[in-house]
């Protein structure tokens, strides 16, 4: 019983220090630059969709970095597409340049792209990666191999747990993108 009372204080104990950390951080921002810039997390990217006008789009990507290999899962949430999208992709990180490929991980879609970021710090301190993206579209149905390539900005997305824990679970962050959208406008600071 004494094992299960501390495995689960311990459980709370870095939830609470993780929910403390976070606010202190982004009130003094160089605390979060100590050592190198760390990339991991949850982003969060409007996607501008400049060939397609009405279309509105949300990339929710995790990125986990380890000694400069990068690995990455999307959610894609789309304004005229009921389901949500999910991508999965690797790169690579040199700080402060993060190059890496994805692809969508339904078997009959043959998309794939690749982002090309920098990640800046903004004048308060806290931190965006941008760049580009560019990914090859069949636009037509002509099996264009014309890639569109759009300017591209990642903003920090601070997920509650609850909605983390449910990727673990195989589940989506946000049920459509009435949510995600919710969510976005609502929570995320977009700095530049």
């Amino acid at each position: 019983m004494t094992f299960i009372i501390s495995f689960v204080s311990g459980i709370v104990a870095s939830l609470v220090a993780a929910a403390v950390w976070e606010p202190i951080s982004r009130r003094i921002p160089s605390i979060r630059w100590i050592g190198s810039p760390v990339i991991n997390g949850i982003w969060v990217a409007k996607v501008p969709y400049e060939y397609c006008p009405g279309r509105i789009g949300l990339n929710f990507i995790r990125v986990r970095e380890k000694h400069g290999k990068v690995t990455l899962y999307f959610e894609h949430y789309n304004n005229q597409v009921q389901n949500v999208r999910k991508l999965i992709g690797l790169g690579i990180y040199r700080a402060p340049c993060l190059s890496t490929f994805y692809y969508f991980t339904e078997k009959n879609s043959n998309q794939s792209g690749a982002l090309i970021l920098r990640l800046k710090s903004t004048k308060d301190g806290s931190s965006v990666l941008t760049g580009v993206y560019s990914q090859i579209y069949d636009l037509d149905g002509t099996d264009s191999t014309t890639p569109v390539t759009e300017r591209y900005t990642l903003h920090r997305a601070n997920l509650p747990i609850l909605h983390q824990t449910k990727s673990f679970l195989g589940k989506t962050y946000f049920k459509n993108f009435e949510e995600a959208y919710n969510f976005y406008n609502n929570n995320v600071e977009i700095k530049e």
